[in-house]
């Protein structure tokens, strides 16, 4: 265990030296991700929620606190499931796999320095972002000693959760060589399935399942912590996360669980195709 942790940690301090090798693309993804934070500013003052019901405050917040909380916790999904393609393409792919570093340890690491760097421009653009364009309005200023605890949880929980689709993804990968847009059509359903542009409940039919999803809890509890400087969905406490099916069981168990399964999925998978002898082959 301590000895993945530590090829883990070798490998996102290489991407994070890569990146800043790469200029240029860190640049434009930095650029990509302004725009859409301000894109989706802009939306949301020229468009009137229709059902106001759902949405207390105003439609530019929500949006714009939705597209602050996918681009912490979804910006990694899709380059740390396309990483190995990358590695493949710089010839790296072999050496990695010869030296001990996992599908997994490469698809994880890649998405932990993803998240990190989207986390840091992300914060620099759409905090002011949802303070200029609400007067100063929000965000509000925590009102409870456990709201960075709940930050936190709501953030990284559900950053797990996305991490397990991409490890699974990644077993995919491994078998299918190619996946086409299938990673992109899974991203854009989960992000409509989370609240990102509209309340999940609003839904016909499978709101009530989708808003009980661990990135629709996260994101409902986000969007409370910046709005009203406090949680009022989610409570956590002891009683509250060991109760089963509850919002805090949810956010916490599922994305663990699935987590664990993903791992799993993806060392028999990679045990499967090193016996193939076709896991370097892309």
């Amino acid at each position: 265990m301590l000895r993945t942790l530590n090829v883990m940690v070798a490998a996102s301090r290489r991407y994070f030296k890569l990146d800043l090798k790469y200029r240029f693309e860190l640049t434009v993804n930095a650029a990509l991700l302004i725009a859409n934070i301000v894109s989706f500013g802009l939306l949301g003052n020229f468009v009137v929620s229709s059902n106001p019901e759902l949405v207390s405050y105003p439609y530019h917040v929500f949006l714009l606190t939705g597209i602050y909380y996918w681009t912490a916790i979804a910006t990694g999904f899709n380059t740390g499931i396309f990483t190995l393609h990358e590695e493949m393409e710089r010839g790296t792919i072999g050496f990695l796999l010869s030296n001990g570093v996992s599908p997994a340890v490469i698809t994880l690491s890649r998405m932990a320095v993803s998240t990190i760097e989207a986390i840091g421009i992300s914060t620099i653009i759409a905090v002011p972002a949802i303070l200029i364009s609400s007067g100063g309005s929000y965000p509000v200023l925590p009102l409870s000693q456990s709201w960075f605890v709940e930050l936190v949880a709501s953030i990284s929980l559900p950053w797990l959760f996305m991490a397990s689709v991409a490890v699974a993804l990644t077993a995919v990968q491994l078998v299918f060589k190619r996946i086409g847009g299938l990673a992109g059509a899974i991203h854009y359903a989960l992000g409509v399935a989370s609240g990102l542009y509209f309340p999940p409940q609003a839904i016909p039919l499978v709101g009530w399942f989708l808003e009980k999803l661990p990135i629709s809890i996260g994101l409902a509890t986000f969007r409370e912590l910046l709005v009203f400087g406090e949680a009022r969905s989610i409570e956590l406490t002891i009683s509250r996360i060991t109760t089963p099916l509850t919002p805090e069981w949810i956010l916490v168990f599922t994305p663990l669980v699935l987590f664990a399964l993903s791992l799993v999925l993806l060392v028999k998978v990679e045990r499967i195709t090193m016996r193939w002898g076709t896991i370097e082959q892309y």
